[in-house]
């Protein structure tokens, strides 16, 4: 009798969107994620955080409020949920986690890793995870949006015909970035209108100082023909973060 040999079970291979509303596929299938919102943010952690992570961690994590026989039971509940949706977890009795996985956010990094801006700028269209508020996703948004902003200031460098479009979103985005509000006034003031460079300068001045209770540096109130303010904003970066270090949902 002839022998017949069977292929390996090969992973279902899941693809997060996290930029604009969250979506998922498998294996190019869209997923309908379950209503579970514990679930969907639980999946939307696994897929940044690849690899097996501790029940006890991710229950406490994610249902901090109750008692820990009751978080494992919920995180149970969510790994079943997503598995019914078509989700390859990787769940045993210590661990959960996705191996075979991507994401948006990922293949951003990449294309900029390769020069690609222009790829990375269309892959980053949207706010990360919206309507999202846990401080994980805070932070990622915030590192992100930074790196986005960087991009579309390349993207000005490189484009001169769109260069004002390109420093316009950057400003939108990041609208307290001092160093996007001066590369927008230059490109204004190089293009003769001053009186868009003075309108522009004025917003900035005007959310600076409801935001921040401070007033534009010196510079930048100079680039605009505006006269300076008498108090001018202190240096304010944030913190770095990355993604590649697992930060607990709070």
């Amino acid at each position: 009798m002839q022998s017949v040999t069977t292929a390996p079970t090969l992973a279902a291979m899941l693809v997060a969107r996290l930029f604009g509303e969250f979506a998922v596929e498998v294996d190019g299938a869209p997923v309908a994620l379950p209503a579970s919102r514990k679930a969907v943010a639980l999946l939307a952690w696994l897929a940044v955080h690849p690899g097996p992570h501790p029940r006890a961690r991710l229950a406490a994590g994610f249902w901090p409020d109750v008692v820990d026989a009751s978080a494992r039971a919920s995180l149970r509940s969510a790994v079943w949920a997503l598995r019914a949706a078509g989700v390859d977890l990787r769940a045993d009795r210590d661990s959960v986690g996705l191996a075979d996985v991507d994401t948006d956010v990922r293949a951003f990094d990449r294309l900029v890793a390769q020069g690609d801006v222009a790829g990375a700028e269309r892959v980053s269209r949207g706010e990360l995870l919206p309507g999202v508020d846990s401080e994980w996703v805070l932070r990622l948004r915030e590192e992100y949006e930074g790196k986005r902003a960087a991009v579309l200031g390349v993207l000005a460098d490189r484009d001169p015909a769109a260069a004002l479009d390109w420093a316009r979103q950057r400003v939108a985005l990041r609208p307290l970035d001092e160093t996007a509000v001066r590369a927008l006034l230059r490109l204004l003031v190089a293009a003769g209108d001053r009186s868009a460079a003075r309108a522009a300068y004025t917003r900035f001045a005007h959310l600076l100082r409801a935001e921040l209770g401070v007033a534009p540096e010196r510079e930048t109130a100079l680039l605009a023909g505006s006269p300076p303010h008498r108090a001018c904003r202190p240096k304010r970066r944030p913190a770095a973060w990355s993604a590649a270090t697992p930060s607990w949902p709070s």
